[in-house]
């Protein structure tokens, strides 16, 4: 029929005739083209792509320029706060495509196809404007880096860690990209700066900016390597790489920028949104009475008679009692007995005499078991330490400390946590224990596996987490921790690590205030600065090595300067006794603790209610009281406690003259009692020996 039809209108229009011909030819022939354009499009999608890349952008404040790999924050034409620069990678692919929906005024998607993509998002809130800035790979080797100026016209920063060679402000600090993890710095005497025992994710600078780095990436940090004035933030996993790989897991890069006010807006803005704050307050006697340590004096002869004739001299010479601090890393393991049996023959007996002379006792714990335990010994505890992976039968990871090799309690495990906190409840009530003293936290004891940043296990910090989070369960007590990561709201109160008998900022007096301005800043008000005249240790310094050289009675200058520092801190701590000096040494030891208790301890309590309820620091930097004050900005040897008195100790050797900042208001000197007006240097004031400059702030009423 078909073919009917078509005779017909052949007939009616012979022109077609031709076509009935080549019919299959010219399908053919728009089959062919068909191809070709398809063929084409394919081909032509890597040119298609390259003609919409990204060479630079603006998203809320951030300015982005791939072709220079520069990224500048500004809030208008001339408010440039902060600067920063993507890795030289990326800036070597060029340009990113577009991913996602673009809105200037909020929200950016950009992909290096085969490589990292880049989300941009701003958010407004009361106190502050902030862009989240997410760097997702999208291959498993590549790592996520940014860096930002710490240079710029009178610009300092805060914030970060507690570190070896700590100065104030941050930008005096030098360290090399390292994993941002805990360090337990006692004997460490490396040529190369060391992160701490203490750190969180929080830095803030003086032009009001604040960048928080998200808790759940493997980040690595440097400080003004190779003299750059650049702060470096890497996400990348260490470890065995063949391992690693078959997890699939990539290192993202995530944080967050916020511009404030000023510098006390955005610290204010960042501790309400990423840090909790104290859910109770240490025992006061902790602030008002000394802390009586036979560590590190007893150093090798910790045992039962010395330790009672320690607290019998403390009598002998009319000190207070306060608390009898029991640590030392030879019985700190949780074993059958709290002291070991051949040095304290009647452990009980002992710990009842030091409570019958007026003492509180703490006992030192870490999360470690030596080899001669019985619990060690039974086969069927096995699981309640860190094992060698890879192994059929469980065999515990060993590490080393105070010369002898360890196992490490795993806290992950719900049973070896039940069983190790029910083993401290027992050594509690039995011995009438007052508080616990919890050592051996930082990530630098865990094995290598451990310590690092992998895709295996994780953040390592969330070992230190678990460990603070064991004093937490026992809330009718204040425990103190030589650690800390995420664990502000916890009852606790940090101590620093033991500082040398030194006058310099690596480790000694000069490190001492710019440590505990840190630790206020990233949410730790509740602060003992360690023993009075440091640990006695004199390391050998540049040799990357943590043996000690020598060990000595601090010496009596320095032990009489950070004396009177240590008065107005928030706890007095003795380990080397006055009595190792002259007898004036001793009457002034004496003056200094009637001096803490009666003056300094009631601004102390007042400052930590404050604390509670603000998390505001009960020691605080000059600029507290005018942030916008660039004198203040940079004081590393002056801090005010709350806001009623200005502390300006000496802590340079041989000096009795010092040049003393007060900032806004009326101060009155009481020393010399005489009253200044603010924003006023004082030059070569005079201080000597066993004086120590303090200004009271004085309330102006109209």
């Amino acid at each position: 029929m078909i073919h009917v039809q078509w005779r017909r209108i052949r007939t009616k229009y012979p022109w077609l005739q031709k076509f009935h011909s080549y019919r299959c030819v010219v399908i053919f022939f728009i089959l062919i083209v068909i191809i070709w354009y398809t063929a084409s499009a394919f081909k032509k999608h890597p040119k298609i792509v390259l003609d919409n890349r990204i060479p630079e952008v603006t998203v809320g404040d951030v300015e982005l320029d791939f072709q220079t790999g520069l990224v500048t924050f500004r809030k208008d034409e001339n408010d440039v706060y902060l600067r920063a620069s993507i890795s030289d990678e990326l800036q070597q692919l060029g340009a990113p495509v577009q991913c996602g929906k673009f809105n200037k005024s909020r929200s950016l998607c950009a992909e290096w196809h085969s490589h990292v993509r880049l989300e941009v998002s701003r958010t407004d809130e009361t106190y502050a404007t902030c862009h989240k800035i997410k760097w997702t790979p999208t291959i498993g080797n590549f790592s996520p880096k940014d860096c930002f100026s710490l240079s710029g016209k009178e610009v300092n920063w805060y914030g970060g860690s507690v570190m070896y060679d700590q100065k104030w402000p941050l930008n005096k600090i030098s360290i090399p990209l390292s994993p941002y993890i805990s360090h337990d710095l006692t004997h460490y005497a490396g040529k190369e700066n060391q992160i701490g025992n203490v750190l969180e994710r929080i830095w803030i600078n003086s032009r009001g900016v604040g960048i928080f780095v998200d808790h759940n990436i493997p980040l690595h940090i440097s400080i003004n390597e190779f003299g750059k004035n650049l702060i470096c933030f890497q996400s990348k996993y260490d470890g065995n790489r063949s391992r690693r790989a078959s997890l699939n897991k990539v290192a993202s890069l995530k944080y967050t920028v916020c511009k404030g006010m000023n510098l006390k807006k955005i610290h204010k803005y960042l501790k309400n949104k990423y840090i909790q704050f104290p859910q109770s307050l240490p025992s006061e006697v902790l602030f008002k009475k000394p802390i009586w340590s036979p560590f590190p004096y007893l150093s090798g002869k910790m045992d039962q008679d010395n330790i009672l004739k320690f607290v019998q001299d403390i009598r002998n010479h009319k000190f207070p009692a306060g608390l009898l601090d029991m640590y030392s890393p030879t019985f700190s393991f949780i074993s059958a007995y709290l002291f070991p049996v051949d040095l304290f023959p009647n452990g009980h007996q002992m710990v009842s005499l030091i409570r019958e002379s007026g003492f509180n006792i703490s006992v030192g714990v870490t999360p470690f078991l030596n080899q001669d335990s019985t619990d060690f010994k039974n086969k069927q505890n096995m699981d309640y330490f860190i094992l060698k992976p890879g192994l059929k039968e469980p065999v515990p990871v060993l590490i080393p400390w105070n010369g002898e090799k360890v196992a490490i309690v795993s806290l992950h495990n719900p049973h070896a946590l039940d069983w190790f906190q029910n083993r401290l409840s027992e050594i509690k009530k039995d011995y009438g224990i007052h508080f616990f003293k919890f050592v051996g936290g930082e990530n630098s004891f865990l094995p290598e596996n451990l310590r690092v940043h992998s895709r295996e296990y994780g953040n390592p910090g969330e070992y230190t987490k678990k460990f603070s989070k064991v004093a937490s369960s026992f809330s009718d007590s204040t425990s103190v921790l030589t650690f800390g990561y995420q664990s502000q709201s916890l009852p606790g109160i940090i101590q620093i690590t033991a500082n040398q008998s030194s006058w310099n900022s690596n480790g000694g007096l000069q490190s001492v205030i710019p440590t505990v301005l840190t630790l206020g800043l990233i949410g730790y008000p509740f602060i003992i600065p360690n023993v009075i005249g440091g640990n006695g240790y004199n390391l050998k310094t540049g040799t990357n090595s943590n043996s000690e050289v020598s060990r000595m009675n601090p010496d009596e200058k320095l032990y009489i300067r950070w004396l009177e520092l240590a008065t107005y801190m928030p706890c007095m701590m003795f380990s080397y006794p006055p009595w190792l000096y002259s007898a004036s040494v001793v009457e002034f030891a004496k003056k200094m603790i009637r001096e803490h208790e009666e003056k300094v301890a009631p601004l102390i309590l007042k400052a930590a209610r404050e604390a509670e309820v603000t998390g505001a620091p009960i020691i605080r930097p000059l600029w507290w009281i005018d942030p916008d004050d660039k004198e203040a900005q940079v004081i590393d040897d002056e801090y005010l406690i709350g806001g009623f008195m200005l502390v300006a100790p000496v802590v340079r050797e041989g000096k009795t003259v010092r040049d003393i900042y007060l900032p806004h208001g009326q101060w009155k000197d009481n020393l010399r009692n005489v009253t200044h007006h603010g924003n006023l240097w004082l030059r070569s004031y005079i201080v000597q020996l066993k004086e120590i400059a303090t200004f009271s702030w004085v309330r102006v009423t109209d």
